[in-house]
């Protein structure tokens, strides 16, 4: 069921994500595959259109030294909220009771101290994870294609139009907000490039007229 799915490690230092992923590789049948800190928190949605994701482990401190507006806890009540189902681990240094009170969007809080120690355990609550959420998308999966082939043949009842609808909205709302997310980005690059057009023909502009005001030296 995990076979081909992967396991998106978000961490600030691709050194210590490349140790804690090696050591979670060597304690199972597991791949994990580093993901850099992104501006914002939206730009992790196209993650969870791609196939290959399985499960979700983030370091809780990705705003210590990045300057990112989000933490660990942040950035997995986002993906939350779009895949209600989505494994996801906490990966931290600092494992405190404050901490674990807010881990309650997130399967477990995992102490990097005891990652090699418990290594073992802790891919096991990773594939059970995957394989949860994998049969939950699956299922879904499966029934918007029965529903729209019912659709197709003028079959639907109105119970099943609202779950048709539902269904939709959750499988394609990670490509609807990454494709939202990059015209925003576009239209802001867009608006600079005018802006920096606008201030090279005013210096133009000034330029010409300073040329105009300089006297002649001809009689």
């Amino acid at each position: 069921m995990t076979k081909g799915k992967v396991v998106w490690l978000v961490e600030d230092s691709q050194e210590e994500a490349d140790e804690y992923g090696q050591l979670l590789e060597r304690a199972g049948d597991i791949e994990v595959l580093f993901v850099s800190v992104r501006p914002t928190i939206a730009d992790y949605a196209d993650l969870l259109a791609d196939d290959q994701t399985g499960a979700f482990i983030i370091d809780q401190c990705l705003d210590e030294y990045t300057g990112v507006a989000y933490n660990g806890i942040g950035l997995a009540e986002f993906l939350r909220s779009l895949r209600p189902e989505l494994p996801i681990f906490i990966l931290t240094k600092y494992l405190d009771e404050g901490l674990e009170d807010q881990g309650g969007s997130v399967e477990a809080i995992i102490d990097k101290k005891t990652v090699r120690k418990r290594g073992e355990i802790y891919v096991k609550r990773i594939l059970r994870g995957i394989e949860h959420y994998q049969a939950t998308l699956t299922d879904k999966q499966e029934r918007l294609g029965y529903l729209i082939d019912r659709k197709l043949s003028g079959g639907l009842s109105e119970a099943e139009e609202v779950e048709l609808q539902e269904l939709r909205a959750y499988i394609e709302r990670p490509l609807g907000l990454t494709f939202a997310h990059h015209v925003d980005k576009w239209e802001a690059e867009l608006r600079g490039q005018e802006q920096r057009l606008e201030q090279l023909e005013k210096i133009a502009s000034n330029f010409r007229d300073s040329i105009r005001k300089v006297p002649s030296t001809q009689d």
